[in-house]
């Protein structure tokens, strides 16, 4: 476990400097960029759910842990998957926080006009997808209860 742990956190500081200099250089390639810091974030955020959750370093050596290796990488995907449907319904449904919703922070930062995106802009940009890849666990205790264990 040891070794997933250290991996996991390997890549959610890749992922989320990767995310950082998509967003310093957010404009050259604005829709591919954009896309590209959402996910970044989002599977930062699902890295850093599944090395809370993950079991003790000393369970048991057998083939279990070969398959734990795979829920690992399809619990990422969620995560990331996840982040991104968030991203989308919380700006189609224009949710807000103190007048600050989500759409116009990402149309604001995605505009030509880089002024108008302030340091809090780029930290909700950044922020609402983290949080939305790190709730991937209640996804699949969601999906659980609704499709059943199998």
């Amino acid at each position: 476990m040891g070794g997933y742990t250290n991996r996991l956190a390997g890549a959610t500081l890749v992922l989320l400097l990767l995310a950082i200099v998509g967003l310093r250089y957010r404009l050259s390639a604005v829709p591919l960029i954009f896309l590209g810091i959402l996910l970044c974030c989002g599977a930062a955020g699902s890295c850093v759910s599944i090395m809370l959750k993950l079991p003790l370093p000393d369970v048991s050596l057998s083939g279990e842990l070969d398959a734990y290796g795979r829920r690992i990488l399809s619990r990422a995907a969620t995560g990331t998957v996840a982040s991104l449907v968030g991203c989308a319904l919380f700006a189609v449904l224009m949710v807000s926080v103190q007048n600050l919703a989500f759409a116009d922070v990402v149309g604001v930062c995605t505009s030509q006009d880089a002024g108008q995106c302030t340091i809090v802009k780029q930290l909700v940009l950044l922020a609402v997808p983290i949080l939305l890849g790190f709730s991937e666990r209640t996804l699949t205790s969601v999906e659980r209860k609704v499709l059943g264990d199998k």
